[in-house]
């Protein structure tokens, strides 16, 4: 006759087993707490839709709003701002200091060029001298688009520098050539 599992007592020794080698209750239970990794953390997984809801959460719309617009609980939207994007809240507003690697294209010496860069500030610097490159050289052409990037630049993750194209003409022939759009580079680097 087959021996009958005792459940409740495996149960018990696989908490004490994980508390003994220095995790919490919640952890050793397998249900960690927002602030806790667990004892199997899930690989780095990008989830647009709740990359999507930061973009949200950056552009002023609270949390709890920015969960709902995207199908999301509190609880898993914040899990999910304080582990991969960097979030802190204080003094009533969340603060982001993402820095997470992302691929990005940049015009730079007469030529569009793919670069990872550091963190999010770098990335956004590069989407706001792309799209204004873009909108200087459409009809009509409007130079003074690009008078804020002049001097600017950006480093990738190895450290070289890369300045901002602000020549229009060298704009105008890059973008003749190009064969990539922004969008279609940009992604973020998880791990």
């Amino acid at each position: 006759m087959a021996r009958r599992r005792d459940y409740k007592a495996e149960y018990q020794r696989r908490i004490a087993r994980k508390m003994a080698q220095g995790f919490s209750r919640s952890e050793a239970r397998g249900h960690p707490r927002a602030h806790e990794k667990g004892i199997r953390p899930k690989p780095a997984k990008l989830a647009p839709r709740k990359e999507k809801a930061i973009k949200a959460m950056r552009a002023g719309i609270p949390l709890s709003k920015a969960a709902r617009a995207f199908g999301y609980s509190r609880e898993t939207l914040t899990r999910y701002i304080k582990r991969y994007a960097g979030a802190d809240f204080s003094k009533g507003r969340w603060h982001f200091n993402d820095e997470r690697r992302r691929t990005v294209l940049i015009l730079t010496r007469g030529d569009f060029l793919e670069i990872t860069v550091p963190d999010h500030q770098a990335a956004a610097l590069a989407g706001s001298h792309y799209d204004a490159a873009m909108r200087a050289t459409d009809t009509p052409i409007t130079p003074e688009i690009l008078t804020p990037f002049i001097g600017w630049g950006v480093s990738d993750v190895e450290g070289r520098y890369h300045a901002l194209e602000t020549d229009l003409n060298a704009i105008l022939r890059a973008r003749n050539k190009q064969a990539q759009q922004f969008h279609e580079v940009y992604r973020i680097h998880m791990s």
